[in-house]
């Protein structure tokens, strides 16, 4: 059973949720890759020898268990878009293919920006928000200039031996999530990887060397008939049941469970934003959003130690007269 609630200022729209049912040995994790198409299964998982993060900093005690402690850099209060390489080394004992175990979340780096976009169009982000549901061209930009915070901001990508073996372009918060990066086979030796992203925008829980090799069983499982309709459209305070019958293989195998869901949300505009309105900022995030970067740059500064306490403050509870 899973129960979904929408707890923010937004309305939410959901497709479809269900659930992706992976067996495997007891002594296996499931893992699926950064675009989360496919699935690994994983073993002998362990934590990579060392690594090392911006300044020559040792963040390995960061990095060496799932816990919540995690590593993260300061951003740039010069350029947002400012790049940072974190070293890994590691030790390969028997020869096979290899993957890089990641758990990691980001900052709220994404967040700033994207509510800041929003700000800048004051009054006017109700209209556009009508025009963007209406599939109104002109109005596409500013959520194509979002996506491109993933090829300018967004990227955490993975090099070994000078060769690009993956990339992690999530765009999101809130939760931690897991990845296995493909490193393909590898020879007994010592080696050393090299990450490179944006200074300040991810947290690096874990990282750790495993066997790796697909998932040879994917399940994919609807909710039960009658459970709930889909789509589905969530206000503040509204929240869903889903119930999901596992299959029998479960009982049989030890299984990993992932949630597979889409759609999207309309976030609600702020009393707050009317003071932030600025075409001029809007119109460099457009046409200009390198230099738009580095102009938010310092406002981020001021405000990024604040913004994880006022993020997680901001939960809606339901109230009486909603709408009047």
């Amino acid at each position: 059973t899973i129960v979904v609630k929408n707890e923010a200022m937004e309305t939410h729209y959901i497709d479809y949720t269900k659930l992706i049912i992976v067996p495997k040995d007891p002594e296996a994790s499931v893992y699926t890759d950064p675009d989360e198409k496919s699935f690994w299964v994983a073993v002998n998982e362990r934590p990579v020898e060392k690594a090392i993060g911006f300044g020559g900093i040792d963040i390995t005690g960061f990095i060496e268990r799932i816990d919540g402690v995690a590593y993260s850099s300061r951003a740039s209060s010069e350029d947002m878009s400012a790049k940072e390489e974190i070293s890994v080394m590691f030790r390969v004992s028997k020869r096979g293919r290899k993957g890089l175990v990641i758990v990691y979340k980001q900052t709220m780096m994404t967040t700033f920006l994207v509510y800041s976009g929003m700000a800048h169009m004051g009054e006017l982000y109700v209209d556009w928000l009508a025009e963007t549901e209406r599939g109104v061209n002109d109005s596409a930009w500013l959520v194509q200039q979002f996506y491109r915070l993933k090829e300018l901001i967004g990227l955490m990508e993975v090099y070994l031996n000078g060769e690009r073996r993956g990339a992690i372009d999530e765009i999101g918060p809130i939760a931690w999530n897991s990845a296995v990066i493909d490193l393909g086979v590898l020879d007994p030796g010592e080696y050393e990887l090299t990450i490179i992203c944006s200074r300040g925008y991810w947290r690096i829980d874990y990282l750790a060397i495993a066997d790796v090799s697909p998932a040879e069983t994917v399940i994919e499982i609807d909710p039960e008939e009658g459970s709930t309709k889909f789509p589905a459209i969530l206000i503040p305070g509204d929240s869903l049941l889903i119930r999901y019958r596992l299959p029998e293989v479960c009982e049989e195998n030890q299984c990993d469970v992932f949630i597979k869901t889409a759609g999207y949300y309309h976030e609600w505009p702020r009393y707050e934003w009317l003071r932030e309105r600025s075409m001029w900022k809007l119109l460099l995030l457009k046409y200009f959003p390198r230099l738009y970067f580095r102009i938010m740059a310092k406002e981020y500064s001021r405000v990024e130690d604040e913004l994880e306490r006022a993020f997680w403050n901001s939960k809606y509870t339901l109230k009486e007269n909603l709408y009047q």
